[in-house]
């Protein structure tokens, strides 16, 4: 900071060299000022490089200057304290004869300024000349102003003919005039001249004119109406400014832009950045241009004079001055100025650098994406903000070598990091507000997604004038890149297209039936699936998706997309739904087995779009003649013809009857299954005994043991207060310091950065904030205990209830869970997982904060006789359903597979509406994909353990399944995993479980919840399900993607009546051919038949 007096010096020091200045420019250095005798200030300009934009181009042709944009010749220039301004030369409208019809009408449009940074001036008149005249002046259909003109006698009176303009101020005699409204801010204007009265009385002369004229040049140049009714031209005044968006290219230094030498002020209301306009003059006391650098002057420095002060000095100020400048010379004194003017350029250009980045942050929506994020689930920074300068580095500033791809949104940059990480940067084309929300959606929708076939968001950088987005580098590019390069030397093969259709699926899947939210993506094309290095899908560009709640069952919005993939349904009435996306994935599939494009003009006129051309082909029995050479080689008739007919489902014109996505990635995903295994349908169709050796576990959790942590000693009694109170305070952060570093903060910084970059996944709460929230963790508040710890019912400040996780021991290993449960949880987003809302490492154990599930846990509804609200056939059912469906995610939907590692009745927990939520993942894994197991010490709970883990210490997913398996059996019986009233063999409930069923006494042991309802066949399903996943071989157990579909399809089942016949037998699909808009509606609960008979099922068109 520069002290005022030293400030004034140098000022002072710089007058002499202000008061030899020449005159200021007004044009760029090296540009034209004169066009004849018309001067050509910047903005505008004569020649490459001499205007700001394209707006500002004038033409010097034969001395008469033209303004480009808008071409008609200027006549003057004007910037000035008042007002910038311009005159043109407008034509008059002008006809005669009009009396031919007594309501002949003619409209004329003046010149049309919309969209430009020019308005018509409020010092304008509208004028109207000739006899019965009506003229008036509309914008868009609205009359804005207008006038009547008439004589007071018929034919060429004298008394008409001696009308003069000057005097009589055009006052209806034969000509009239009018105001145009102020503050308009008019761009658009259109002429009407209208005869009114007898058409008998027109008088001699009967041509009329209206125009819009400059009211000082119209004073002092016509003076009769028979001269203005001879006009061609009238010079009309025009105010100018310059958008708000093209600062950024006027060469303005952080000195120019907000001093005491000129003012920027907004000429329009505009509530976007790109359409705003300002209006630059100098202020008062200087003169000349204020969009060139140093272009505002002061007024008296001009003469030579040395009494022009930018600002009046204090008296008493400028004698100091003058003594200090007498005293400390010439020489030094110049000397001095350098250094200081170039400390204080230093500075102020770098604060005029952050200032920008700040201003850029919020105007590229910085607080609004903020916003979005801590709104959805309270953790802020979920991606990591890059700065410019990384950004700038990473991709050779941006370098057009680096460029991977251009779109209608930006363009992407291929980048690398400091650490050597391949990265792909998204530059977006504009800063239009939409885009701006656009950008912030992006961001918003890509931090809560966590799959490993959807694109991952690294990052984003608002530091820039465009915001920039930081993707995972996918190297293989587009999927229309692979399908409609006709050069291209790698073919897709039929495996390759239909495991990246159903890659495909079960991203869209997830978004809309896993993630917390449903999220729609509203553009799936083949353009925006890109192909990593082992060509598996990952879905992209999510600018225009929408996340919405889970009971919304559409978003109306403007229409976006594509063309070619759009839902008829959605272009009509603007309401996107899910459908609308299988509708697109529908046209992808057909893309994926004919290799045409989308929308094609090589088509004929009626087929134009692939979808129509597809469905025509269906049914003209011609399916054959359009499918890519890549998909008829294969002998996969059935498959190809099962993926076509699914394809033709997808694209129904009635959004209803189109399947959900689940059901297409079930679909899929059994043909898939079918490939590799040709017991599929042998296991779905009738289900093996497992054997009935009882397991004996033992205790495996080590016993957890207390380390205490000593506060400190005592400090002097007798000292010095304040030193007390500061060295308090400095071990206190010393303790929170020491405590984070021991709690795991570095190594789980170190585990969340390198899964992705992204650091600060979840909130870190402060020791202060828990011990408020939870009342200092009383008693009171405890929700329940365990092996790990205690949990703690708290309010936050602004009153979001959460449930505080306190573990119960500090040793190492607890440690190491602890950080694997953050590490883990901030990886997972589904809407049936207990949601991690941050942690605290600054006590001495580390504290965990959890969304809060208010119904506790499935075990207690279980198990609790007292209880007074029974858990129906129904619940039970959905519950297993979603957790099932939790499981199946983390196993193979995750970026990397997660086994829970403890699946028990105990940590799943039920909300306000009863829907399951998998917690406590501290003893979870997160592994490689191309891992089968894990090897650790055995951990887990008795009656739940998978008998081959507990032998060989390798746990794999088939683990998992096994611990869902007593889950199952819980729900079935309602009765615990372990217990002592059973007989000895039959402790552990598995046991128990098989047994009955090898006896046939099932029924005998089932919850008497579950008995009463008449539904057997569900129940027996379910049964022999709990006894696959029960299997001590594990690779005889389902996975558990297999016990979802299984699950899912007998809740299917319940809302439809013909679902039963799916289960026992596959029929055979009609022959018959299908009109175009009558697609089957196949079951949505035939879950065996997707999974295990996929290939089985009869072509519908079976003469191809």
């Amino acid at each position: 900071m520069i002290p005022p007096l030293l400030f004034q010096l140098m000022i002072l020091l710089s007058w002499p060299i202000n008061a030899l200045a020449e005159s200021s420019a007004i044009a760029k250095p090296g540009c034209r000022t004169l066009c004849g005798k018309i001067s050509i200030p910047f903005p505008f300009g004569i020649g490459d490089g001499c205007y700001l934009d394209d707006w500002y181009e004038v033409t010097c042709n034969s001395s008469r200057p033209f303004l480009k944009s808008i071409n008609l010749e200027v006549l003057n220039i004007s910037i000035s304290l008042e007002a910038s301004t311009m005159l043109v030369n407008q034509t008059v409208s002008r006809y005669c004869n009009l009396e031919s019809s007594r309501y002949r009408f003619v409209r004329n449009a003046t010149v049309n300024l919309e969209s430009s940074p020019f308005f018509f001036s409020d010092a304008n008149r509208f004028t109207g000349v000739g006899c019965n005249n009506f003229a008036y002046l509309s914008s868009n259909t609205e009359m804005i102003s207008g006038c009547i003109s008439v004589c007071n006698k018929i034919d060429n009176s004298e008394e008409n003919s001696n009308v003069k303009l000057r005097n009589s101020g055009c006052n209806g005699i034969q000509c009239c005039q009018t105001r145009i409204p102020s503050s308009l801010m008019l761009q658009q204007l259109d002429v009407t001249l209208r005869i009114i009265g007898d058409k008998k009385k027109q008088g001699k002369n009967k041509c009329k004119s209206a125009f819009l004229v400059d009211q000082e040049w119209l004073g002092n140049n016509i003076d009769s109406p028979e001269k203005a009714q001879g006009l061609k031209h009238v010079p009309v005044l025009l105010d100018w400014g310059i958008f708000e968006s093209s600062f950024v290219r006027i060469d303005w230094n952080s000195s120019n832009r907000y001093n005491e030498t000129f003012n920027c002020l907004q000429m329009t209301n505009d509530m976007s950045y790109s359409t705003r306009v300002r209006q630059c003059s100098c202020r008062w006391g200087y003169e000349g241009n204020p969009y060139l650098l140093q272009g505002c002057q002061v007024t008296n420095c001009r003469n030579g004079s040395f009494d022009c002060y930018p600002y009046r000095i204090n008296p008493h100020i400028k004698s100091k001055i003058t003594m200090v400048m007498l005293g400390i010379g010439i020489g030094f004194g110049g000397l001095f100025l350098l250094i200081g003017a170039w400390w204080l350029y230093i500075i102020v250009k770098r604060r005029k650098n952050i200032k920008l980045k700040e201003v850029n942050f919020k105007r590229n929506g910085g607080l609004l994406l903020q916003q979005q994020l801590t709104s959805s689930d309270g953790s802020v920074d979920r991606s990591k903000l890059f700065t410019s300068k990384e950004l700038d580095k990473a991709t050779d500033h941006f370098h057009t070598d680096r460029i991977l791809g251009q779109g209608g949104q930006g363009t992407v940059y291929k980048g690398m990091l400091t650490d050597g990480k391949i990265v792909a940067v998204k530059k977006s084309k504009a800063v239009d507000e939409w885009k701006i929300e656009e950008f912030i959606n992006e961001v918003a929708i890509l931090s809560q997604i966590n799959h490993r076939n959807v694109v991952k968001l690294l990052g984003c950088c608002l530091e820039t004038e465009v915001p920039l987005l930081v993707y995972e580098f996918i190297p293989n590019g587009t999927l229309l890149h692979y399908l409609h390069n006709q050069a291209e030397e790698f073919p897709l093969t039929w495996d390759m297209r239909l495991r990246i259709a159903t890659e495909v699926a079960g991203a869209l899947c997830y978004l809309h039936s896993a993630a917390s939210f449903p999220i729609y993506h509203r553009d799936i094309k083949s353009a925006n699936i890109l192909l990593d290095e082992k060509y598996k899908a990952k879905v992209a560009d999510f600018g225009t998706s929408r996340s919405i709640a889970i009971d919304q069952t559409h978003v109306t919005t403007k229409v976006q997309g594509t063309f070619g993939y759009l839902d008829p349904e959605y272009f009509q009435s603007s309401q996107f739904t899910d459908k609308s996306d299988v509708y697109s994935f529908g046209v992808v599939l057909v893309e994926l087995l004919t290799g045409q494009k989308a929308i094609s003009s090589t088509r004929s006129q009626d087929n134009k779009s692939l979808a129509t051309h597809f469905i025509v082909s269906m049914v003209e029995n011609n399916l054959f003649d359009i499918l890519d050479p890549e998909v008829i080689k294969v002998s996969k008739k059935e498959e190809i013809i099962t993926v076509a007919n699914l394809a033709k489902r997808c694209l129904n014109l009635n959004g209803k009857k189109r399947p959900t996505m689940k059901e297409v990635a079930m679909v899929l995903e059994g043909i898939q299954a079918s490939q590799k295994e040709s017991n599929v349908q042998q296991n779905y169709e009738e289900v093996e005994y497992v054997r009935t050796e009882s397991i004996e576990p033992w205790d495996v959790v080590p016993p957890s043991t207390s380390i205490g942590i000593g506060f400190g000693g005592l400090f002097l009694l007798i000292g010095a207060w304040w030193l007390y109170i500061i060295v308090k305070r400095r071990k206190n952060i010393k303790l929170k310091e020491v405590n984070f570093k021991r709690n795991g903060g570095l190594l789980l910084q170190q585990q969340l950065t390198s899964s992705d970059g992204s650091v600060d996944r979840s909130k870190l709460f402060t020791s202060k904030e828990l011990d408020k929230a939870t009342d200092h963790f009383h008693t009171d508040r405890i929700l329940g205990q365990g092996g790990q710890g205690t949990v703690y019912k708290g309010m936050l400040t602004d009153g979001k209830i959460v449930a505080v996780k306190k573990s119960k021991a500090v040793d190492e290993w607890k440690i190491e869970e602890f950080i694997n449960e953050v590490a883990i949880l901030s990886q997972i987003n589904h809407r049936n997982v207990v949601k991690l809302l941050g942690c605290c490492l600054e006590t001495e154990v580390p504290l965990l904060v959890y969304e809060f599930i208010p119904n506790g846990t499935l075990l207690h509804y279980l198990h609790n006789q007292a209880e007074e609200f029974p858990l129906t056939w129904d619940m039970r059912l959905r519950i297993a359903t979603e957790v099932a469906g939790a499981l199946c995610y983390l196993h193979s939907a995750a970026s990397f597979p997660i086994y829970h590692r403890d699946i028990k009745s105990a940590n799943i927990l039920l909300d306000e509406k009863y829907r399951a939520k998998v917690a406590d993942f501290g003893t979870s894994r997160s592994i490689a994909i191309d891992q089968t197991h894990v090897t650790t010490k055995v951990q887990g709970t008795f009656g739940y353990l998978d008998p081959e883990y507990f032998q060989s210490s390798q746990f794999t997913d088939k683990s998992d399944v096994y611990s869902f398996g007593v889950v199952l059996i819980e729900l079935l019986t309602g009765q615990k995993a372990i217990s002592s009233t059973r007989s000895q063999d039959n402790k552990s409930l598995a046991t128990h479980f098989i047994v009955s069923m090898v006896e046939n006494n099932l029924f005998d042991i089932l919850d008497p919840e579950v008995i009463k309802v008449s539904k057997k066949e569900e129940i027996m399903t379910v049964a022999n399900l709990a006894k696959r996943c029960l299997n001590l071989n594990g690779k005889e157990r389902p996975t558990m993607k297999e016990v979802a579909m299984v699950l899912e399809g007998i809740q299917a089942s319940q809302k439809e009546s013909n679902v039963q016949q799916n289960y026992e037998e596959v029929e055979n699909v009609r022959t018959e051919l299908i009109e175009p808009w009558d697609v089957v509606s196949t079951s949505t609960s035939s879950t065996f038949e997707i999974v295990s008979k996929s290939v089985d099922v009869q072509p519908l068109l079976t003469n191809m």
